[in-house]
């Protein structure tokens, strides 16, 4: 009985370490703003609001600086914060379009502990705040970044507030979480050995590939960088042959995190948000 009972405990242990490596290989949060808008000459508000469970969540809202086109939701990637994510968007302002990024929890200055479960419930109630908030009639897009993107794809497949959408864009998404476990683990010796052990380990619940195709009839677009070294191009090509239409793929260059800083990069992102909000070019 002793032994049954130690062998339980010992099995309990290894699948908590295992559960807990799992999360550390998704969520990397830091607590610590390095920069806001406003050090990039960029006018920001800090928003706040609270989640399906009670969870207060912090982000900036980034004002259009003339009349807007149309508004942004922005989902971060696993790393960080807000603050160290804001390279991908300052420049959108600019270019007419009010954007709203928030940190998870967990992340920056939002409360709670990082989880899946708790993300994804997090982005509803982001997309239902601007939904409710966005200066803009038209309907607005999800425009998400590596996991964020992963994440967005389920959330904009099963979101409440689908009719106030015309549309997601998605950079840099993996195409389920087993694959980029195995895919990050299998990079180094220090690490190869748990690549199988943790991918099979890893919540697949809301794989992206699963749930693409519920975004139809919303129109998705998949934009990857063929040099992408942290999430693999076949990730863009699975989740391509999965989705519906409507649906749009565009390669682009550059490095993961660095994507946005390329100007070709960026018009392609300009081009796409025009379409899908219909909104007319100016001169």
């Amino acid at each position: 009985m002793k032994n049954q009972i130690l062998l339980k405990s010992i099995v309990a242990g290894l699948v908590a370490l295992m559960l807990q490596a799992c999360n550390s290989v998704l969520f990397i949060p830091t607590r610590q703003h390095v920069l806001t808008p406003d050090k990039v000459h960029v006018k920001y508000a800090d928003v706040n609001l609270i989640s399906q469970d009670d969870v207060k969540l912090h982000g900036w809202y980034l004002p259009a600086t003339a009349t807007a086109r149309g508004s942004i939701l922005f989902l971060h990637g696993n790393g960080e914060n807000i603050s160290t994510h804001l390279a991908m968007v300052y420049w959108l302002p600019a270019e007419g379009y009010d954007v709203y990024l928030f940190d998870y929890r967990g992340y920056g200055a939002s409360q709670g502990e990082v989880d899946l479960d708790g993300s994804l419930a997090d982005i509803e109630a982001m997309i239902g705040y601007v939904a409710a908030h966005k200066s803009t009639p038209e309907k607005f897009i999800v425009l998400g970044h590596s996991l964020g993107a992963s994440m967005g794809i389920y959330a904009v497949s099963q979101s409440a507030h689908r009719p106030d959408l015309a549309g997601m864009i998605s950079i840099g998404a993996f195409s389920d979480y087993g694959s980029v476990t195995r895919d990050v683990l299998s990079r180094s010796w220090l690490t190869w050995l748990f690549q199988w052990p943790l991918s099979q380990a890893m919540d697949n619940r809301f794989s992206p590939k699963r749930y693409i195709a519920d975004i139809s009839p919303l129109p998705v677009v998949l934009l990857h960088s063929e040099a992408d070294e942290v999430i693999e191009p076949y990730h863009a090509g699975i989740l391509l042959a999965a989705a519906r239409e409507p649906k749009y793929f565009q390669a682009l260059h550059g490095d993961h995190n660095r994507v946005l800083n390329n100007t070709n990069n960026r018009q392609i992102l300009l081009d796409y948000l025009q379409q899908l909000l219909a909104v007319p070019d100016t001169p």
